[in-house]
């Protein structure tokens, strides 16, 4: 859907950060002691299906703007909290945030991305989608070597944190204004 190119490289930023914790965050919560690093995905989970919960009605009720805004604020702070409280307590909690910010930010993208199609375009708006999140992960997943191969992994993910603050800033001064007050 070439008009909804731009959005669909915000959703590839953002996706940069997933694919980061993907890859690397079970290391990295060893580095920091965590003992049950999967108990951080578990928690990711928890975050993405209790957000749904809300975020889907908020969606539906028109406030698509505030819920992106808020989606990718979660993100950016759980990202900040694993880097600048190192420990095995902030590392789950992240999780926790993280996984609540992604499951409130997708859902969002993908109902922006199938209302910028007409009814024709919904399979092609919904492909969009989907080739964006899926480079912006699997870009993530490199990213991320590199920089953790260079400057360790906390500046990896301060690094998600920084795109995913990139994306959610491109996002207000971009796609919320064109959405209108509506959202």
């Amino acid at each position: 859907l070439v008009r909804g190119i731009p959005l669909a490289v915000n959703l590839a930023l953002i996706g940069l950060a997933y694919g980061m914790l993907l890859a690397f965050a079970a290391l990295y919560g060893r580095q920091v002691g965590a003992q049950g690093t999967g108990l951080f995905f578990t928690l990711m989970a928890v975050g993405m299906m209790a957000s749904r919960a809300f975020s889907g009605r908020l969606l539906d009720a028109g406030h698509v703007v505030r819920v992106t805004n808020v989606g990718t604020l979660a993100i950016v702070l759980g990202l900040l909290t694993m880097v600048l409280l190192p420990g095995p307590l902030s590392f789950y909690l992240s999780g926790l945030v993280i996984g609540a910010g992604f499951g409130i930010v997708y859902p969002a993208y993908q109902t922006m991305m199938v209302n910028m199609g007409s009814h024709a375009q919904r399979g092609t708006a919904v492909a969009t989608y989907f080739t964006a999140l899926d480079v912006g992960i699997g870009a993530g997943m490199v990213v991320a070597g590199v920089i953790a191969a260079r400057f360790g992994l906390p500046a990896a993910f301060a690094g998600g944190a920084l795109l995913a603050l990139l994306a959610g800033t491109l996002f207000a001064l971009v796609h919320a204004r064109r959405l209108g007050s509506a959202g």
